[in-house]
C-alpha cells in the first residue's frame, strides 16, 4: 500500500503542477480558476492535518492569489510525501478520528483519506480544465494514466 499511495501523492503533485503551469501561461488567472485551485489545496491541507491529528481548519472556499497557491501546493505536497514515506504498511489501515469544519466527528482510515483526496482533487481539476476551455490553446492534461506511463515526465 505504501508504494501505491506514494505513487498517488506523486501523481497529485504532478497533476496539480500541470494546472499551475497552465494558469501561469495566462496573462492573469481568473477568479473561478483560482477558487477551484485554492479549494483543492485547502482540502489537501485539511486532510493532512486530520491525518496527523492536528487541530485547525482551513476554509475550503477561500480564494488565494496565484503565488499563495504555488507556495501552498509545494508545501502540502512535501508534507504528504513525508507522511506516506514515514508510514508503516499497517498505518494505512489505522483509524483517524477528526472533526469537520461543520463540527461533525468521523473516523476514517488513512487509506480512505488518501483515496478520497485523490478522487476529490481529480473531480475539481476536471472542473478547472473544463472552465479553461476557450481561454487557452492547449488545455492541461492531468490524467493518471499519462503520469503512470511516464509521458507526463518528459
Amino acid at each position: 500500500m505504501k508504494y501505491h499511495f506514494s505513487k498517488i501523492i506523486n501523481y497529485e503533485a504532478w497533476a496539480n503542477e500541470q494546472i499551475i503551469q497552465a494558469l501561469q501561461s495566462l496573462d492573469r488567472p481568473d477568479s473561478r480558476s483560482l477558487e477551484l485551485l485554492s479549494h483543492i489545496l485547502a482540502a489537501h491541507l485539511n486532510w493532512y492535518n486530520r491525518a496527523r491529528e492536528v487541530r485547525g481548519y482551513i476554509p475550503l472556499w477561500e480564494t488565494k492569489d496565484f503565488s499563495e497557491c504555488v507556495i501552498m501546493l509545494r508545501n502540502v505536497t512535501q508534507r504528504w510525501k513525508e507522511l506516506v514515506e514515514q508510514s508503516e504498511e499497517l498505518t494505512f489501515g489505522k483509524t483517524i478520528n477528526y472533526t469537520t469544519g461543520q463540527g461533525e466527528t468521523y473516523s476514517s482510515s488513512l487509506y480512505e483519506i488518501l483515496t478520497h483526496l485523490s478522487f476529490h482533487s481529480g473531480y475539481h481539476r476536471g472542473q478547472l480544465v473544463s472552465h479553461l476551455k476557450g481561454k487557452m490553446n492547449e488545455l492541461p492534461v492531468t490524467d493518471f494514466i499519462i503520469f503512470a506511463r511516464g509521458e507526463g515526465n518528459q
